[in-house]
């Protein structure tokens, strides 16, 4: 037992005497890893996602449930709603990197807002959400 542990202590040290001078002769001679080896960056914490997402909701909410509201206050609820779903759509691409879903955040965001404060209806909303879909040719 204790000769396969010797053993076995001589190969990693030797390979680590190995590595260490592949590493050092590749230094020296000015090979540069990032051209070759590309590190994943790391994903966006869901955290990101859903505070404009909450904030998004919170604001429809309000506007939706809360009538009449005065003009001046409506029209800040809904700058700070477009700001949420900017940040809602910003967040949701960096962290799925995929353009579908980034669309559908953002489209569906907008829409959410827009059927909150009453500039339209949710029958025109769906309409409208139809014709944003990808691959609808209907215009």
């Amino acid at each position: 037992m204790s000769k396969e542990l010797t053993k076995n202590v001589k190969e990693i040290k030797d390979l680590v005497e190995n590595v260490t001078q592949l590493s050092s002769s590749l230094k020296d001679s000015g090979f540069d890893w990032d051209k070759y080896v590309k590190l994943p960056h790391p994903r966006l914490d869901r955290m990101w996602v859903g505070i404009p997402a909450a904030g998004l909701l919170f604001i429809a909410l309000v506007m939706a449930l809360l009538t009449p509201i005065p003009e001046k206050w409506r029209i800040v609820l809904f700058i700070f709603g477009f700001s949420c779903c900017g940040w809602l759509t910003i967040s949701t691409h960096l962290r799925y990197e995929k353009v579908t879903t980034t669309g559908v955040a953002g489209v569906f965001g907008i829409l959410i807002l827009l059927v909150a404060s009453r500039f339209i209806t949710p029958q025109e909303a769906a309409e409208q959400a139809i014709n944003l879909m990808p691959g609808n040719n209907a215009q």
